[in-house]
């Protein structure tokens, strides 16, 4: 059964730098899939596997999507490696970013149900947004979990985690801060406090939460 290429936009621009500059997608495609078929199967390395055709390696990655064309010499050993790391960190990245606005998004609407509980004067009223709060911190501990585990298979991958896309950059300032507020006001065990003290808690949250949205 004849296999079937895909071509990632990386390796035609690859082709037309260091194969034929003049070349369309269906050439470059073409071109790639013939060279395959003569080539010299170097082996494969975490999903990757790599051909040699004359001067030039291949790189096929998951669904036969060809990812590169690099030369094969010693002396653009570098840069083929270069290459790889940029293109494996754009893939991490790419998982991660949507996931991080998930996340800030969570915490947000948390700390939003955990001013709506300073502020609920009705027991069943107060015992509904616990409910509901209870849940979100559910559903935020799962998506702080996606992370860590894109985190942690970065790692198998030799991509370092300085290197990923970072959350923001007062996180741990703001988000701390924050959560330890929400946290210190909506504990399970607290002391009553008074009127005075829930306005005041309740402005600051309002605040950080003001603050924590903008970055």
């Amino acid at each position: 059964m004849k296999t079937e290429y895909q071509l990632s936009h990386h390796a035609y621009e690859r082709y037309k730098q260091r194969v034929n500059k003049k070349g369309n997608k269906k050439d470059a495609l073409n071109w790639c899939v013939q060279a395959i078929a003569v080539s010299t199967f170097l082996g494969e390395n975490n999903c990757y596997r790599y051909y040699k055709h004359k001067d030039y390696k291949l790189v096929v990655g998951e669904k036969n999507t060809i990812i590169t064309i690099s030369y094969f010499n010693d002396a653009y050993k570098e840069t083929f490696r270069k290459e790889m790391n940029a293109m494996i960190k754009s893939k991490f990245n790419n998982k991660l970013k949507p996931l991080y606005k998930v996340k800030k998004k969570q915490q947000i609407n948390l700390y939003e149900a955990k001013i709506r509980y300073l502020n609920a004067k009705s027991p069943k009223v107060k015992e509904s947004i616990q409910t509901l709060i209870d849940e979100m911190e559910y559903e935020l501990t799962r998506t702080i979990g996606s992370i860590d585990n894109i985190k942690s298979l970065s790692e198998h991958y030799n991509m370092p985690l300085d290197q990923l896309i970072k959350e923001w950059s007062n996180e741990s300032d703001s988000q701390s801060k924050v959560y330890h507020l929400c946290n210190y006001r909506c504990g399970r065990k607290r002391r009553r406090r008074s009127k005075h003290e829930i306005r005041y808690f309740s402005k600051v949250l309002s605040y950080r939460i003001f603050r924590y949205s903008q970055n």
